[in-house]
Formats: C-alpha cells, structure tokens, sequence
C-alpha cells in the first residue's frame, strides 16, 4: 500500500507552509516506494524553514528504508543550513510500533520525539 503526504490544513501540495513551519502529515505505509514523493518535499523546503514536525499518527506501517528518507532529510538539514539558521525536526504522534523501530534504530538521539 503506498504512503500519502499531506498537511493540516490540506490543500493541492503535499506540504503546507504555517509561515516558516512545515508540517508533513504520513498516511499508510512509509517505505522506500515512496523516495520520489519524499525527495520532492524535501525540495520544496526554503532557506527560511525554522521547524519541520512529521506526524506520525496515521502510519500504519514503517520499515529501514523510512529510517533512511528521514536521514536524507536530517542530512539536507545539515548540509543547507548553518546552526543558527538551523530547522527544528520533530517527529509527533509517534504511535507505538514507530517507536519500537526508531528507539532500536537510535533515531530517538537524532530526532526529537513526540510520543502519541
């Protein structure tokens, strides 16, 4: 089953701006069928993004290659802004099954987790 990316509010792009905050909303299955779309948000995000919160409360199922589009974007983070300037990543909602697999991962010490 593939994954859908929207927004709160939804409107016609998959990410919608609240001024300088992204918040990306993940439905169904996150895997790596889904690096296109993901890639292509990721583009979307400007030098004056100041956080990113990624809802997980809809996942129904995550597997490694999820972990590794998150790096990608932990990694565009790092390589295009400086500290100061620097987003904020938040992965909210986080249901208990994610978390399993982030905690074992050790993605709890690279994102800051919001557990539903």
């Amino acid at each position: 089953m593939p994954v859908t990316f929207i927004c709160q509010p939804i409107d016609d792009d998959p990410v919608h701006t609240l001024g300088h905050h992204y918040l990306l909303k993940v439905y169904g299955y996150f895997e790596f069928s889904d690096h296109c779309q993901w890639h292509a948000i990721l583009d979307g995000m400007t030098a004056t993004t100041r956080s990113i919160d990624i809802d997980f409360s809809a996942i129904e199922y995550m597997d490694s290659s999820a972990l590794g589009l998150l790096l990608q974007l932990r990694e565009k983070i790092t390589d295009e802004f400086n500290d100061e300037s620097r987003p904020n990543i938040r992965l909210i909602k986080v249901n208990k099954a994610a978390l399993k697999l982030l905690q074992r991962s050790g993605f709890d010490q690279l994102f800051e987790l919001d557990i539903a």
